[in-house]
């Protein structure tokens, strides 16, 4: 347990797992000294400053924790402020912008002290089908739990759901509301205030809302589950144990997916979902949220795992793999699960443009990059059943790779041809391999339980 925790501290998030009902009217204390130093330093130390112009080796550099200790003060005393949001934008997968939000230094210390206090006493609520932005636990973790539903139950139809604007949508009011149902500390609660309120700084201009949390904050992803846990995460738990058949949810931050056994058990939950979100003023984004028919019975002819999908058989998109039907060479039920296809394209578009820049440096340090950027990719999409669209991905960097080799001069294409690319250059390019286990063994191993 780590020094900032004091004794108070660790009875208080003994009595939130004692208790799941109990709300907590005095925290603030807890912030010590100690506790603030500790989130400074967990903080990352390369992210972008904002409207102060301070990052975090700048504010290191001279007497930071007497810079700490008359923050901490502040805060205590009521006197702190916070500084507005500096809002930038950056490309999301699907060619938009998703828009961020970069706070001063002093407010990401002290947002990250309150989530430091905050997150364990809903940690002891948060249900388990929750992954997104919560300690321990991360994408694969999510997609292990999808995988064994599916394949290891009675799963016929999926529900694949994306809630529309999540983060700029989320009524401050009703998120507050929420809050004070565990936390009731009137200082917690009116520096959370104030963070909503702060306003975002775009172009010069200060723009005000009374609804959504600043995406890039280091509070909001918490703020974020808190509110799908009231809005959401209760209400489908209930639902659940109502169903006729088997239910399996795995949600993702706003993303979120429903595995049913029964039809008419999909299309109520699916009906009544629209207006359990309309009550805290959410929406389904339309385009992204459809009802599939999914599972061991739906799943086609598929043999081996480079088949084509049977006909009419749907897939589902979830934290970026394709989930497909399809079936072993002795005919048993198979999920499949491939990178999105349009992700995929991008990331060999995005290696293209990247080696024509550099086309003029040293093949050394061509190689030191690639080797870094390819490893990075392969520790997330390594998995079973999908080596193969990485080796795709490969062979496309290799042959921009010797294509830009060839072109940088006359003299070099005398020496460098493509026996020379794939005989000396391409073995200097990672292979990938699988770096996760399948899902049934992980998921037993983390979770104890199917």
């Amino acid at each position: 347990m780590p020094s900032a925790v004091t004794e108070g501290l660790l009875r208080v998030r003994e009595l939130a797992y004692r208790d799941p009902r109990l709300q907590f009217t005095s925290l603030l204390h807890h912030a010590t000294l100690q506790l603030f130093e500790n989130a400074f330093e967990d903080l990352r130390h390369n992210a972008a400053a904002g409207v102060d112009e301070v990052q975090w080796y700048e504010y290191k550099r001279e007497n930071f924790r007497q810079k700490l200790a008359n923050l901490r003060k502040r805060v205590l005393d009521g006197k702190y402020t916070p500084l507005a949001v500096k809002r930038t934008y950056i490309p999301k997968q699907d060619g938009s912008l998703r828009s961020l939000g970069v706070a001063s230094i002093e407010d990401k210390i002290v947002q990250n002290v309150i989530r430091m206090i905050m997150e364990p006493l809903y940690e002891s609520i948060f249900h388990g089908f929750s992954y997104g932005f919560r300690p321990n636990r991360g994408c694969h973790d999510a997609l292990d739990a999808l995988y064994v539903s599916i394949a290891y139950h009675k799963v016929n139809y999926v529900l694949d759901a994306d809630i529309k604007g999540y983060f700029d949508s989320i009524p401050h009011g009703k998120l507050l509301s929420c809050i004070n149902l565990r936390i009731g500390d009137p200082r917690i609660l009116n520096l959370i205030k104030k963070w909503l309120n702060c306003g975002v700084l775009e172009e010069g201009m200060l723009s005000y809302s009374q609804k959504g949390t600043v995406q890039g904050a280091v509070i909001s992803p918490l703020l974020a589950n808190i509110y799908l846990h009231y809005a959401l995460d209760n209400w489908l738990s209930e639902r659940r144990k109502s169903a006729r058949g088997e239910v399996y949810i795995v949600r993702y931050a706003d993303d979120f997916i429903i595995a049913f056994q029964y039809k008419d058990d999909a299309l109520k939950i699916q009906d009544e979902l629209v207006q359990r979100l309309g009550r805290f003023e959410l929406q389904l984004q339309t385009d992204k949220s459809r009802l599939i028919k999914f599972g061991r019975f739906a799943g086609g002819n598929r043999i081996g795992e480079n088949a084509g999908p049977k006909q009419g058989v749907e897939t589902f998109d979830f934290l970026g793999f394709t989930h497909i039907c399809s079936k072993t060479l002795k005919g048993k039920f198979k999920l499949l699960r491939k990178t999105i296809g349009k992700r995929l394209n991008k990331k060999i578009q995005e290696y293209k443009e990247k080696l024509r820049r550099m086309m003029h440096i040293p093949l050394e340090n061509i190689l030191g990059w690639l080797n870094r950027s390819l490893k990075g990719y392969y520790n997330y999409y390594a998995i079973h059943d999908n080596l193969d669209t990485l080796y795709k991905l490969r062979y496309f960097v290799i042959m921009t790779l010797g294509k830009i080799l060839m072109r940088r001069s006359q003299r070099a294409r005398k020496t460098v041809n493509w026996e020379y690319v794939f005989s000396k250059v391409a073995p200097l390019i990672p292979l990938p391999k699988v770096v996760h286990e399948y899902p049934i063994v992980r998921f037993r191993q983390k979770w104890q339980r199917v």
